[in-house]
């Protein structure tokens, strides 16, 4: 449940402005795409990353599917993937130096707890189980 409302959370900042220049608010599909315009995007990974970004939503809302119909692994290696791609591009746009000509909205703020909260629950998801067995298994004959 943490997992898809951390999804959620994620998804919802990336939708919410980013950026403001004068008096327009752009959200983060809108600024890859002028950076992309721009020619800022240099060949390479750079590039890939600009590219993906669209993907993220689609990573994070098939890894918490995959975590509803109990399949723990590959939903969780879906969510870490989309929470740490969505972070570190929420996480570089909110620690980007002001300017007068862009002031930086909500929206990654918003995109970092989200992503924060897909990333604990993950992790949570994939270590719970291998704590309870060894819990079962350090436990003495006849009290499990």
């Amino acid at each position: 449940m943490a997992v898809t409302i951390g999804a959620a959370a994620t998804i919802v900042g990336s939708l919410r402005p980013w950026v403001a220049s004068g008096s327009v608010d752009r959200s983060s599909y809108e600024i890859i795409d002028l950076i992309d315009r721009l020619g800022f995007a240099e060949e390479g990974l750079l590039e890939v990353a600009l590219r993906a970004w669209p993907l993220m939503p689609l990573v994070l809302v098939v890894g918490a599917a995959a975590m509803w119909w109990r399949r723990h692994v590959v939903g969780a290696a879906l969510s870490v993937v989309g929470g740490l791609y969505a972070l570190g591009v929420a996480l570089t746009v909110e620690l980007a130096p002001s300017t007068g000509l862009l002031r930086i909205r909500s929206g990654p703020t918003i995109t970092i707890a989200g992503a924060a909260v897909v990333l604990v629950a993950s992790v949570v998801v994939l270590v719970a189980p291998i704590r309870a067995t060894r819990t079962r298994h350090d436990q003495p004959a006849g009290l499990g």
